[in-house]
């Protein structure tokens, strides 16, 4: 995101998985990273490349 000059808020959550309700809530699991664009919640550093590459200029 700092690359393409994309504004973003960081959260930064626990190393630990069983200390990431807020992440589960939003994703149904625990894994890190997800980005949050809109009503859009995307997992997976990889699906969240591919969807920067579709919608994001920069």
């Amino acid at each position: 995101l700092e690359q393409r000059g994309i504004e973003f808020d960081e959260v930064r959550v626990p190393y630990l998985k069983r200390n990431r309700p807020e992440v589960e809530e939003l994703t149904r699991q625990r894994w890190v990273p997800v980005l949050v664009d809109g009503e859009e919640v995307i997992s997976d550093s990889k699906r969240i490349c591919e969807y920067l590459d579709r919608t994001k200029v920069g």
